[in-house]
């Protein structure tokens, strides 16, 4: 930790276990203090908020991409509080986990960008006092620039749709084009639904969740003979 004259103490270890990469800091739970951010295994952030001596005694873990390679803290909705943005190598997609001010984040949206992404960037790229996202991408040899607003690309989501009643085939066809993930099947005997239609679904209609998270059906086999 350093003493103000150029020197550092002794070393602090941080306990938020092996692989943390791509460090970034900001105050985090509006307390006056810098916590840190880092990338750790194969689809997590961990977020350590400082205990106001340097010191940083627990990590909390949060689900984004697959590999995130770097990470970036800058207030992207406009509300006043700290948001946290990761780019992922392995999903080919930028992480936005909003900040309550806290020290906490909310679930992650997902924004599409070019193939192996190596880097990220934030900042106001067409004067209209709004973050934006800029990220390296290189094995297709470009780079996304991701502009913050009402008409910008939206991050994508799974909006989970409603399906009762719905037969499979159209059912799985509504789920797929909400960015959705079709779980398990599973099948009940009832009297008020056709067989082979949809009874009940999980997560509810117009849940927003991650893209591909998965959504749950049972199915009617029909009256019990």
């Amino acid at each position: 930790m350093g003493v103000g004259d150029g020197t550092f103490g002794p070393d602090q270890s941080v306990p938020a276990g092996a692989g943390l990469r791509g460090l970034a800091g900001d105050d985090l739970d509006s307390d006056g203090d810098t916590d840190l951010v880092g990338a750790k295994g194969q689809n997590q952030v961990a977020v350590l908020l400082n205990s106001d001596d340097g010191a940083f005694p627990a990590a909390a873990l949060y689900p984004v991409g697959a590999k995130p390679v770097g990470l970036a803290l800058a207030d992207i909705d406009e509300d006043g509080t700290v948001d946290l943005v990761a780019v992922n190598q392995g999903s080919n997609d930028v992480s936005v986990l909003r900040g309550a001010g806290d020290g906490t984040f909310g679930a992650q949206f997902l924004a599409r960008v070019g193939r192996t992404p190596t880097a990220l960037a934030v900042a106001d790229l067409n004067d209209d006092a709004m973050n934006d996202v800029v990220v390296s991408n290189r094995r297709s040899k470009s780079v996304t620039v991701l502009l913050n607003g009402a008409d910008a690309p939206q991050p994508v989501v799974c909006l989970v749709p409603r399906v009762a009643r719905r037969t499979l085939r159209v059912a799985r066809g509504l789920i797929v084009r909400a960015h959705c993930a079709l779980a398990p099947i599973r099948r009940h005997y009832s009297k008020r639904v056709k067989r082979g239609r949809v009874i009940a679904q999980s997560p509810p209609p117009g849940a927003r969740l991650p893209e591909d998270s998965s959504v749950a059906l049972v199915l009617s086999r029909g009256p019990k003979r």
